[in-house]
């Protein structure tokens, strides 16, 4: 599991006590903008010559050791002389007040361990920055300086491409003794505990040597460049563990996997990162002038490949590649390929340059998974967005951005082709309003359940085409009227259809083809009555396509190469004219305007959370584990002693069961993609229920508890629960005309499954009473989610246990009481299932936990369970900062950038 590792701070008191504005000598302190074992660090103006720099506050190492702090000095002052284009300047080692710092060079962009939070680059971008690393790294070992330290954390990427190396030989002058073996250790993995700090993420680029204890030399950095090269390629760290002592084994005992490596990575960079990462230094590579040279070689050969194919193979064109590579390798690609790109590239005005501009936001977006939540209008004078659950529109000649009233949060917006109405859906209707400002107005009732695939295209002709994440294509008269059905899916091959959109022309309507059975995405094209693949991807995810002026659909693939891709298309032939590629890497629900402005969503965001028991009062009384990638639904065994819960580790989301007694965890399931799994105890104790949850249809299987032989498919269905004897399985499957309903399997007998609780809104998480006599679970049919009891197995009778919005009930072990959630505030009911009909007492607030900070699919609240004696409540908590609001990225005349790269 990819762990949260802390950070141990031993700080100056005064450094921790600086705020902004305040003078370090003639330094102006700005911001606080990083912060770790090596110090603070501070965006600051030097107000003696005028220019941004970073103030570096070092640690209280230095307060009472002058040894160390005399030859920090000289280090510094070495390092000073040093100029290099690729590694950043030191300006100067002050104290002022007690407080000893490096003012350094402002390294612009964003750092390399950023870029890959999602997911691997592409190969020449890898090759671009990796050169200018080598380069860097070949500079300064002739100089006699070894960074110690190189890991992507301390690579910046500018916004043109430009690398800079951080840091550069601050490992040796932090080191105590430089002649003791300790002194070998990265200073972001020190020892003993008064050092520094301790980080225990970068133990991973530490070389064999440096793990050992040994004395290093310039091949720990050739190590650590093989490390950060393998992982840019696969997205993935080569050695990796639960802690410290675990990843320190894996380096010194481990093999790489090179197998990981993408298919596409020449062979002359797989040979180089094999010697990169030679255990045995006298193996490794001997000079890091080696590695440059064979990136070198490999960027030239991969470059003519690419200017004799023209740019069209997929990849061909990624974002940046241009720009990286000029500065890589100072080359450009001639004209001989411009006749083909102007097939693939048909920009605005040539006049017209590349303009980026960030827009805030009032709140966070929510997941692109859940709905198309922004939208530029066609003539791109107006960004609609969703932020914090509210309508806004923003005119783009304006600084603020004007709220409008909705019935409730919208599941996805849409404009008019004229840019005069914005169309929303909501509250299970489809909604439309002047976008000036102006009451909305009903223009059709939406049945059904609001899906992440939920989106809707105005077209030209006054139809408005509706997909609802569920089987099926409609259309309804943008004036008002009746949903009609103008596409069925085909079973044996897609599940839903997703998004559709008009082309501006009224020709045909784009859409997703959301796979079944394991099959791939597809984006379509609807022509009339005629329906046809544009493409294809395997184990891929695509989200809202568009067609761009520019002559491209701009769409949203995941999870990997993550980001907003572009497919050359010819609007007059309806064909695709060469391969996709990469527009923004991380860019989420992209929009474009008819004059070619994108606007797009991009924040950084993590989905760690602690398992944890907390009280009544919602106080702290331990934690379950370490911090983890997890669907929160933690199901606790009969006798408390275990929990089942989905998490997500090295790419994959299965089924693990924490031993709450002994403190352990094993994996249950192997290859179940478990992304939307809720596990589910047998009464017994020794099985576990779950499903796929990854691709439709959902199917529940159960396993031995323990692990033990192999799982057994149970049938059809998702967040299945069973009776107390464990005769009757209650599965949710989804139908097409009714959405999702809740279907009873007497598994006894080999019968068919019948509909215990359809109707034509959503039915979902049924859970049986401990004596077997009523059913608890959650319909929207009122417009919200609420809770309700039917009795079971017959399912007469209705009776609403919540009150203002209930998601996920659970019964008391003695079946007094049933606990739910409202948002994020916990509740219970007493009841009582005696008599002939249930007596339900009043909901009662327990208490309000932490909110997640990021949405679940379809915004649902987290889940949870609780302990028998009602004491004690099994939850998620949040693990820091659980999202970066980034607002909204707006980039006019986009696809200039990249016709610009291949002329």
């Amino acid at each position: 599991m990819f762990q949260r590792h802390r950070v141990v701070r031993v700080l100056n008191s005064r450094a921790m006590s600086l705020q902004p504005d305040q003078m370090l000598a003639n330094y102006r302190l700005v911001e606080k903008i990083g912060e770790g074992g090596m110090g603070v660090v501070w965006k600051a103006v030097d107000t003696t010559l005028g220019r941004e720099v970073a103030i570096k506050v070092l640690p209280d190492i230095f307060a009472g050791d002058t040894e160390r702090l005399a030859r920090f000095e000289r280090e510094a002052k070495l390092l000073a002389t040093f100029n290099h284009p690729a590694i950043a300047t030191i300006h100067g080692f002050h104290e002022v007040a007690g407080v000893r710092f490096l003012a350094m060079e402002l390294a612009q962009g964003v750092s390399l361990a950023r870029r890959l939070e999602t997911g691997p680059l592409p190969l020449d971008e890898s090759l671009a920055i990796a050169l200018q690393v080598a380069t860097a790294l070949e500079a300064a070992h002739d100089s006699g300086i070894i960074h110690r330290d190189l890991k992507p954390g301390n690579i910046q990427v500018g916004p043109d491409g430009a690398v800079k190396v951080l840091d550069f030989g601050l490992a040796k002058a932090l080191d105590a003794d430089p002649s003791s073996p300790l002194s070998s250790l990265s200073p972001t993995l020190t020892t003993p505990a008064t050092r520094a700090g301790v980080i225990l993420g970068t133990a991973a680029y530490m070389s064999p040597e440096q793990a050992k204890g040994r004395v290093v030399d310039r091949r720990a950095d050739i190590w650590a460049f093989g490390c950060v090269l393998y992982e840019m390629l696969t997205g993935r760290r080569p050695f990796t563990g639960d802690g410290a002592s675990e990843m320190m084994a894996a380096v010194i005992m481990s093999t790489v996997d090179l197998e990981k490596l993408p298919g596409s990575v020449p062979p002359s960079i797989r040979k180089l990162v094999r010697r990169c990462l030679e255990k045995d230094p006298r193996r490794r590579l001997r000079d890091i002038g080696e590695a440059r040279i064979t990136v070198e070689e490999t960027i030239a050969g991969t470059s003519e490949e690419l200017s004799s194919s023209a740019g069209v193979a997929a990849g061909v064109v990624p974002r940046r590649r241009a720009p990286a590579m000029a500065i890589a390798a100072g080359m450009i690609l001639t004209g001989v390929a411009g006749a083909a790109l102007m097939t693939v590239f048909t920009p605005g005005p040539p006049s017209a340059p590349v303009r980026r501009f960030e827009m805030p936001s009032t709140g966070p977006f929510r997941s692109g998974i859940q709905g198309g939540l922004l939208a530029i209008s066609p003539d791109g004078t107006r960004v609609a967005s969703v932020e914090a659950g509210k309508l806004r529109i923003r005119s783009l000649d304006r600084l603020d951005s004007k709220e409008f009233v909705t019935a409730a949060e919208p599941g996805f917006i849409f404009w008019s082709p004229d840019s005069a109405w914005l169309g929303y859906g909501a509250a299970g209707k489809i909604w439309k309003a002047p976008a000036d400002g102006g009451q909305g107005t009903v223009i059709a009732d939406r049945p059904g359940e609001m899906t992440g695939g939920s989106g809707a295209s105005w077209g030209p002709d006054g139809r408005i085409v509706l997909g609802r994440g569920e089987p099926g294509l409609w259309e309804i008269p943008a004036r008002g009227g009746d949903l009609k059905k103008i596409l069925d899916t085909d079973p044996n091959l897609e599940s839903d259809l997703h998004q559709p959109s008009w082309l501006p022309d009224g020709s045909g309507i784009l859409f997703v083809s959301h796979a079944a059975n394991g099959r791939p995405d597809r984006l379509c094209l609807l022509s009339g009555k005629t329906r046809k693949d544009l493409l294809r991807l395997e184990g891929e995810d695509i989200w809202f396509p568009q067609y761009s002026a520019t002559g491209h659909i701009i769409y949203r693939r995941q999870p990997a190469n993550a980001g907003i891709w572009a497919l050359p298309f010819s609007l007059k032939n309806h064909e695709v004219t060469a391969e996709p590629f990469p527009v923004v890497p991380g860019g989420d629900v992209p929009s474009v305007s008819n004059d070619g402005t994108l606007v797009y969503s991009q924040g950084a965001t993590t989905r760690e959370t602690q398992l944890a028991w907390v009280d009544r009062t919602g106080k702290l009384v331990s934690t379950v584990g370490q911090p983890m990638d997890g669907w929160p639904f933690p199901v606790l065994s009969p006798d408390e002693k275990h929990v089942a819960i989905s998490i997500s580790e090295q790419e994959n989301r299965e089924i693990w069961v924490h031993d709450l007694v002994r403190g352990t965890r094993s994996r249950l399931t192997f290859g179940a993609q478990a992304t939307y799994a809720v596990p589910f105890w047998y009464p017994s104790g020794d099985k576990i229920l779950y499903d796929n949850g990854s691709s439709y249809p959902f199917t529940t299987r159960v396993k031995a508890a323990d692990g033990s032989g192999e799982e057994r498919e149970l049938g059809h269905g998702w967040a299945s629960a069973l009776s107390p004897d464990g005769r009757y399985m209650v599965s949710a499957l989804q139908d097409p005309n009714t959405g999702t309903d809740l279907w009873l399997r007497d598994l006894s007998s080999k019968s068919e499954p019948i509909a215990l609780v359809k109707t034509e809104r959503t039915e979902l998480w049924p859970r049986v009473s401990p004596d077997g006599r009523y059913l608890a679970y959650v319909s929207d049919e009122t417009g919200q989610t609420e809770v309700y009891l039917k009795r079971f197995p017959g399912g007469e009778g209705k009776w609403q246990v919540s009150a203002t919005g209930g998601f996920w009930p659970h019964w008391s072990r003695r079946g007094d009481r049933i606990y739910y959630v409202d948002g994020d505030t916990m509740m219970e009911v007493n009841v009582s299932t005696g008599d002939a009909s249930p007596q339900l007492g009043n909901p009662q607030e327990v208490f309000t936990r932490p909110p997640l900070g990021w949405a679940l699919i379809f915004n649902w609240p987290a889940g949870f369970d609780v302990s028998s004696d009602g004491q004690r409540f099994l939850i998620n908590l949040p693990v820091g900062q659980s999202q970066e609001n980034h607002g909204y990225i707006l980039v006019q005349n986009w696809s200039a950038e990249f016709l610009q790269q291949n002329q």
